[in-house]
């Protein structure tokens, strides 16, 4: 059985925490811009991808994955990537 650390498995939930907050702050900004003052996406965004990798469990075998678009400068966690 290939189980995912329990230590792998706060980092990711971890990672993930810290892409929400920065998403949800850049939410709040895009929520008070005015209507139309941005449309489609910004050159200076990028997005970023996590995954969890496989989680076996008997024989069922799951994994994971979430994207949150950010701004260009926003460093990339540790266990992520650009995607």
């Amino acid at each position: 059985m290939n189980r995912t650390p329990l230590r792998s498995r706060r980092r990711i939930a971890g990672v993930g925490l810290a892409l929400a907050v920065t998403a949800g702050s850049g939410a709040a900004v895009m929520a008070s811009t005015p209507a139309g003052a941005r449309e489609g996406r910004d050159a200076s965004d990028r997005v970023i991808v996590c995954e969890s990798g496989v989680v076996s469990q008997g024989d069922v075998d799951t994994s994971s994955a979430f994207a949150v678009r950010v701004a260009a400068d926003t460093p990339v966690p540790a266990g992520c990537r650009e995607g």
